[in-house]
């Protein structure tokens, strides 16, 4: 019997196996850190939840230093670090580029930042307060149209 494309699952393992990467860490980690930050969909976060770690190996929230006032404009710091081992860590965010879809030519433009409070309600003032106006009486939206932060 030919199994088609469902053969390679239901064939033996190989017996040799070639490990391109393994990196091993000796720090905490948090798990599966790459859903956590919305690259990808999770059915229960609280289903992946990291292993509780030792306070003497994190960073005291007291010992961060905020750097954003020392940073120039072409994204170097000026700021000597006193003695010790540091980490400088820098966060930021972007917008992906994606557009609303499916919608009609008037609602079609950038998905809002939606890490943004101000730039939410303004969307949502602009949208309900044309359909208030129309004769529209009912608005219905998608939370999964563009992935996991609507």
């Amino acid at each position: 019997m030919d199994l088609g494309i469902f053969g390679a699952m239901t064939a033996a393992p190989k017996a040799d196996a070639e490990v391109n990467e393994l990196v091993l860490h000796t720090t905490p980690r948090v798990n599966r850190f790459e859903e956590k930050a919305g690259f990808g969909l999770v059915n229960d976060y609280y289903a992946i939840a990291s292993a509780p770690v030792d306070l003497n190996s994190v960073v005291a929230p007291a010992d961060v230093i905020d750097l954003t006032a020392r940073m120039k404009p072409d994204g170097s710091i000026d700021w000597t670090p006193p003695e010790g081992q540091w980490a400088i860590l820098r966060l930021g965010y972007s917008l992906t580029g994606t557009t609303t879809h499916p919608a009609t030519a008037e609602a079609t433009g950038l998905e809002v930042d939606k890490a943004r409070c101000r730039g939410c309600k303004g969307v949502h003032r602009q949208v309900f307060g044309h359909l208030s106006r129309s004769r529209g009486t009912a608005a219905c939206g998608s939370s999964w149209r563009e992935g996991t932060s609507h």
